[in-house]
């Protein structure tokens, strides 16, 4: 019995210890290879992760930064350190903040700078970069710099550089092109970030778990091997004893091995129960299971953490990119940023109001100001509406005064419905964002969803919302500058058409003047000829004297004034008032009287009277004929 007992216990302690020795070294094995994929994957994570960051904020700033203004400086001033303050240049030191507010609003402590490559360079000739506009305090104006070949490459387009490493350590960029208003790239901005930190944490993150599996792992041994040395200990010092506690002992073996599955499963939640105190291998089970789940914590806030920063990342360098391209017609704009951002918070739907009327009264208050829905989308689908707001009213007039968004989880039934194939009902949250610069209001945006907006996806919002007053000022001065263009040349056509309208008349009008110059001319001389051997009168349409020659005025027997007078101021009376208008009459109808009229004096003359046209302004006058 005893040899039996012996024999089992060696050939149990060999398998054992064959066994033992096989799972170390495949643990270690597993262990080596997992831990290092783990560091790859980890580097790698905090690379695109760190890489789509700076890509969202070098885009942002590019669609933000006046390419005009920044090629005026290039061109305004050719020689390094022509700039040596900030202050020295308004318009660059307007382009400098704008890159300060970045640097400031995203932490960083590296400089953001522009860069221009000059036009001429080559890849075997990569110092031709200078910098231009930098965030730092004093100026690096086109200070030469050597840049990487992707930067080469891709500065029309924009890109990221992976990882480099220079003598001050290693880094990541993203750069992004700056355009002018004929759409040329006029410049880049870079923005760097020192990559030594996130690879410090990517290895204090692997080491961590280093420790914990180790730790994990070296219990898993010690547990081996004190069961093995227990178990050896009771089989020398007493068989018998050890008989009797075999089982006691195999119940606590498979009692941590349950455990130990359980808890290298995932299943943190197992309970051990430990029979007392000096229960070594108990607590340091325990101890070893509280500490996983304490590191299961940390990762998922650092998770939760890490997807925030990419939601918010991937949506930056999504609205940099639909900024930057769509700038010709505000309201395919509005459509594509509503859209989008429903889309991006997971909301269910939303509108965008533009300010309209006369944008440039000072008063606020004016009932000609109002806020225009240009686009509105729930539900996967484009909404139409034709809804305008004053200015002042309601909940987007309360954001437009104050300049402050609204975030609201109590709202009143009669203000929104979300509308679905399914019916109406309320939103359990509305967010309302100005779209503002410098407290100059330009739209309002409104987005409802059923659920509640977490703070940094309201933070988003208010992020972003500075990027879209921007690109609509720009849009909108676009396209009043194409309007007014418009209707500068359409002003100028109608001006060349009236010039030579009123050519053609003044030379018209010349020409009249000269041939009633001639006409008058030859009629004077007609009347100077006819003054000394005939004698007559003309009369004009109301039958007055309007021209007499010296005889007829003898034969007349009369000093006095004729012109202007009527052709009876020589007989008044009522009983010659019918002779006259007989006179009047005839002419009139027929053009022509004759008979006799008593002039002064006592004698009558016969008399002819006869119609006549002017051939150049077809005024009618009448000729009169005294025989004697």
């Amino acid at each position: 019995m005893d040899y039996d007992i012996n024999k089992n216990i060696n050939k149990t302690k060999q398998v054992r210890l064959y066994l033992i020795i096989v799972t170390t070294i495949s643990f270690v094995l597993f262990g080596a290879y997992f831990l290092v994929t783990f560091y790859k994957k980890s580097l790698k994570s905090v690379e695109e992760k760190e890489l789509l960051y700076l890509k969202g904020i070098s885009q942002t700033l590019a669609s933000a930064i006046n390419g005009d203004a920044h090629e005026y400086i290039y061109n305004k001033y050719q020689t390094k350190n022509a700039i040596q303050k900030n202050e020295e240049d308004s318009i660059y030191l307007k382009l400098r903040n704008i890159l300060h507010q970045a640097q400031i609003k995203n932490n960083l402590s590296t400089d953001i700078y522009t860069l221009v490559l000059d036009k001429d360079a080559t890849y075997e000739n990569l110092t031709n970069a200078s910098y231009f506009v930098v965030t730092s305090s004093q100026p690096y104006f086109r200070h030469t710099y050597t840049p990487s070949a992707i930067f080469f490459d891709n500065y029309v387009t924009g890109g990221v550089i992976p990882p480099y490493t220079d003598d001050h350590g290693t880094w990541l960029s993203a750069f992004s092109p700056i355009l002018n208003s004929d759409n040329e790239v006029v410049a880049a901005v870079q923005v760097d970030l020192q990559f030594d930190d996130y690879i410090n944490k990517a290895k204090s993150t692997s080491i961590k778990t280093i420790s914990i599996i180790g730790i994990f792992g070296f219990i898993i041994i010690v547990i081996i091997i004190i069961l093995i040395s227990s178990i050896s200990s009771q089989l020398i010092k007493e068989q018998k004893l050890l008989a009797n506690n075999f089982d006691t002992l195999n119940a606590t073996y498979n009692k941590v091995t349950k455990f130990i599955n359980k808890i290298a499963g995932g299943n943190l939640s197992e309970e051990y129960n430990v029979e007392n105190e000096s229960d070594l291998l108990g607590n340091s089970l325990i101890e070893l299971r509280n500490s996983l789940i304490k590191a299961e914590e940390d990762n998922k806030i650092r998770r939760a953490i890490e997807n925030k920063q990419n939601w918010s990342t991937k949506g930056l360098a999504l609205f940099g990119d639909i900024l930057r391209e769509n700038t010709e017609n505000i309201e395919n704009l509005s459509f594509l940023i509503i859209s989008n951002l429903v889309k991006h918070l997971e909301a269910n739907q939303g509108g965008m109001y533009i300010l309209s009327g006369d944008e440039n009264l000072e008063n606020e208050n004016s009932e000609s100001l109002f806020f225009e829905q240009t686009a509105t989308y729930a539900y996967n689908r484009k909404k139409f509406t034709n809804k305008k707001i004053p200015f002042g009213e309601g909940l987007i007039g309360m954001v437009a005064k104050e300049k402050k968004t609204i975030f609201m989880t109590d709202i009143p039934d009669d203000y929104l419905k979300i509308t679905s194939g399914l019916g109406k009902a309320n939103p359990n949250s509305l967010l309302i964002v100005p779209l503002k610069i410098n407290d100059e209001i330009f739209g309002i945006i409104e987005i409802a969803s059923f659920k509640v907006f977490e703070k940094y996806q309201i933070d988003f919002v208010e992020r972003i919302a500075e990027s879209i007053a921007t690109t609509l000022k720009t849009t909108k001065t676009k396209i009043k500058t194409e309007k007014l263009l418009d209707e500068s040349r359409e002003m100028t056509s109608q001006l060349q058409e009236q010039e030579e309208e009123l050519r053609q008349n003044t030379e018209e009008m010349l020409a009249t003047q000269e041939e009633m110059k001639l006409y008058q001319a030859k009629l004077n001389s007609r009347f100077d000829g006819m003054n000394k051997i005939a004698a007559f009168f003309e009369l004009d349409g109301s039958f007055r004297f309007t021209a007499i020659s010296d005889l007829a005025k003898n034969l007349m027997h009369t000093n006095k004034k004729l012109l202007n007078e009527p052709l009876n101021i020589f007989n008044r009376s009522k009983q010659n008032e019918m002779f006259y208008n007989g006179i009047f009459s005839s002419l009139k109808e027929t053009g022509f009287w004759q008979g006799n009229i008593l002039y002064g004096g006592s004698s009558s003359f016969q008399t002819k009277i006869a119609a006549v046209q002017n051939e150049v302004t077809n005024e009618i006058s009448f000729i009169g004929i005294l025989i004697d």
